[in-house]
């Protein structure tokens, strides 16, 4: 899965080419997938690290969510970020340092994460 995202929900409804998903972790907007999902459904939201967003306020994109931030990893100028967003489950966001400069990304720090709904990949559960 390298650098990538998983949520698992439900899909609970479809509009204008879109699927909403609910998780544990919140409700979700994604691509409608070909062929298209069924209301009930479960379904996997992949959602790649280096198209995450992250701040110390609410969310700049419709797909949200929070989590304390347990430790960063530096590769040359790109930090990988690991949030902690509950239930066991670890969030990352890559980003280039100079990206996170006004950033204060102490551990234990609050962080809030978001993405657009078309940077997320939606697959079913098999």
């Amino acid at each position: 899965v390298g650098s990538n995202n998983i949520l698992i929900g439900t899909m609970t409804g479809s509009e204008g080419g879109r699927v909403t998903v609910d998780t544990e972790y919140g409700t979700f907007i994604a691509p409608q997938p070909d062929p298209a999902p069924a209301k009930g459904d479960t379904l996997e939201l992949v959602i790649s690290a280096d198209l995450v967003a992250v701040s110390d306020r609410a969310g700049e994109h419709e797909n949200a969510l929070s989590g304390e931030l347990i430790s960063e990893e530096f590769v040359g100028s790109i930090i990988t970020l690991y949030i902690d967003i509950g239930g066991g489950i670890v969030f990352r966001a890559q980003k280039q340092q100079h990206e996170l400069d006004t950033l204060d990304y102490a551990s234990g720090r609050k962080l809030f994460v978001s993405w657009r709904p078309e940077h997320t990949y939606v697959l079913p559960q098999v």
